[in-house]
């Protein structure tokens, strides 16, 4: 789609230049003109592609989420099996996982060091 813009562009760049009449004084610009829409059209192509990478790398990432949460949800009923048959009750495959508090921050925080001297907990 960009490189059929880009020479779309250059088309009508060229038409509209060759409209110009010889003596205009507009023909000093076409060279900077041309070199800043070249430069602009280049950028438009390596943003699409690097959106076309990030895009590859999100679907990634998606299915590698889905297939967590399908093995979770696969381990947690047979977690639930298992207690039925022994008759541990529902909550015990819940013990298993994390409760869903939503701070995950407070999971990565590292305790301070105890001052020198302290007994250690």
């Amino acid at each position: 789609m960009a490189l059929r813009a880009t020479a779309g562009s250059t088309a009508l760049r060229a038409i509209v230049i060759a409209k110009l009449p010889k003596d205009s004084r507009l023909h000093r610009f076409v060279e900077p003109l041309t070199t800043a829409v070249d430069a602009a059209a280049r950028a438009l192509q390596r943003r699409i592609e690097v959106w076309s990478a990030r895009s590859g790398v999100r679907l990634d990432v998606e299915d590698w989420k889905q297939g967590t949460n399908a093995l979770r949800m696969s381990i947690y009923g047979e977690l639930v099996k298992i207690a039925a048959a022994n008759g541990y009750g529902r909550n015990w495959a819940e013990t298993f996982f994390r409760p869903p508090d939503g701070d995950d921050e407070k999971d990565l925080q590292v305790p301070p060091p105890s001052p020198p001297g302290a007994p250690e907990a």
